[in-house]
């Protein structure tokens, strides 16, 4: 049970990648891109699949009352580009976090301290 003056200190949000060549559409470059902003924790199923290749999404976790960069310039193989990050208006629906990452307890620290990579794979 949570006490009744916790406050949240941190956030899940989606973010859409925009402007990504396809050289970089990996995991870890998606996890390196989460780490520039936050602590990565899901990259969108689709993502992953290329599904789609105009956008990639990802999950992560900021401090509250943080805000996600726009756009942000990357180096890759040598080469640089930008790429605009944005996040998704859309909440997060908690009960999604339960049963896809299968971590959640209710408390947000229990899935930053667990391993979101095995997740990926």
């Amino acid at each position: 049970m949570c006490p009744l003056d916790a406050v949240a200190k941190s956030r899940l949000v989606w973010l859409d990648v925009y402007g990504v060549p396809l050289r970089c559409w990996h995991a870890s470059f998606f996890l390196r891109v989460g780490r520039m902003m936050g602590v990565p924790m899901f990259i969108e199923k689709e993502t992953m699949k290329k599904a789609r290749l105009d956008r990639g999404r990802l999950l992560i976790s900021i401090p509250f009352d943080s805000k996600c960069l726009e756009n942000i310039k990357v180096k890759e193989h040598s080469r640089s580009f930008e790429m605009s990050i944005v996040e998704v208006a859309t909440p997060v629906d908690q009960e999604w976090v339960r049963r896809f990452l299968g971590l959640w307890n209710g408390d947000l620290h229990s899935i930053s301290n667990s391993s979101p990579e095995s997740k990926w794979n």
